[in-house]
């Protein structure tokens, strides 16, 4: 760029087509609320939350998951109807120590009435690690970052 005869320093930056984060919260928890509306962290005063249980449903918030089918223009609300989904659907991982548990999740898409928020609805698979910090992470056409989640 060339302003008032001067040029400015030549940057090159890669472009992807995702770039998916989970958001955090809490330090590193990702903001996961399960069924009742309690999020998936220990027990925490001042805040709804209760640890997350095998065989349920979690609704986990991230961002950068790019393209969506219908597509959805930048800075607009993502529809209600049809819903804004990503495909094909990433997998969810689930780990603790050498433990790593794979999940289909249910849906991954943009949530209905925001611009830029994609939730990822999964069921926890019965055989999960349990614990306050068992690991999260989402893996497709690129890998999220690792957050955690308190699974009991």
């Amino acid at each position: 760029m060339t302003r008032d005869g001067q040029t400015s320093n030549i940057v090159s930056i890669q472009v992807t087509q995702s770039a998916p984060r989970i958001l955090t919260f809490l330090g590193n928890y990702a903001i996961a609320q399960n069924p009742d509306g309690t999020f998936a962290v220990p027990p925490t005063p001042g805040v709804p939350s209760r640890r997350a249980k095998r065989g349920e449903v979690v609704v986990v918030y991230a961002i950068g998951f790019g393209q969506t089918r219908p597509a959805v223009t930048s800075g607009e609300a993502a529809p209600g109807s049809p819903l804004a989904r990503i495909l094909p659907l990433p997998t969810v991982f689930f780990s603790s120590g050498l433990l790593s548990v794979p999940s289909a999740p249910d849906f991954v898409g943009l949530s209905p009435g925001f611009v830029g928020l994609y939730q990822i609805n999964g069921r926890i698979p019965g055989n999960s690690p349990v614990g306050d910090r068992v690991k999260l992470s989402v893996q497709g056409t690129a890998t999220s970052n690792v957050v955690d989640i308190a699974i009991g």
